[in-house]
């Protein structure tokens, strides 16, 4: 019994020893990397985000982005043009011909209406959470101004890609806006 036990105990400390081992190469190579991560960083211009330092709110984004797509040089909007081909199609295949984009009109944080289209820019940026049924009334109040389904484009902007909550907009109506959304 003791040889098992001593034995049982060799065991131990080679996978202590063996752990011990890689741990330090994982510490080692950690160090080599901070130091080429910080070489690397070093070398980048200076750079500030001026929304971060001003603490601006979703409600500031919306603005600032609505005050960018309204942009207009030579009677184009030309930043709305290269936002939407950003987006690829569906969006890209979109031809503004007289915009109107507002911040905040109808409770929709921004909201493009053009004669043949209208695109919902729903801003979560920031985490905020969904309103109950808040993607479904923004549709149903597109409708009202004579939109068709069809003609409606939703842009949800968060900051890692995420979707409208289920009670936001739920998965049903979401099939009928899939190439839209």
């Amino acid at each position: 019994m003791h040889k098992v036990t001593e034995d049982l105990i060799d065991l131990i400390k080679t996978f202590q020893n063996h752990d011990a081992y890689y741990v330090n190469q994982i510490l080692d190579a950690k160090s080599v990397f901070q130091k080429v991560y910080e070489d690397e960083k070093r070398k980048l211009p200076y750079s500030i985000n001026l929304l971060d330092e001003i603490r601006a709110d979703e409600n500031a984004h919306s603005r600032i982005l609505t005050k960018i797509l309204q942009y207009v040089q030579n009677e184009k909007n030309v930043f709305l043009e290269k936002f939407l081909e950003y987006l690829k199609s569906p969006f890209a295949d979109l031809i503004p011909v007289d915009p109107e984009i507002t911040a905040e009109k109808d409770r929709v944080d921004i909201l493009i209406r053009d004669e043949n289209f209208t695109i919902i820019i729903e801003n979560k940026i920031q985490g905020a959470s969904d309103q109950a049924k808040q993607i479904e009334r923004y549709i149903c109040n597109e409708k009202n101004y004579g939109y068709k389904e069809e003609q409606i484009y939703i842009i949800y902007l968060t900051s890692d890609g995420g979707s409208p909550g289920e009670d936001s907009f739920s998965t049903d109506k979401r099939k009928d806006f899939k190439e839209r959304l």
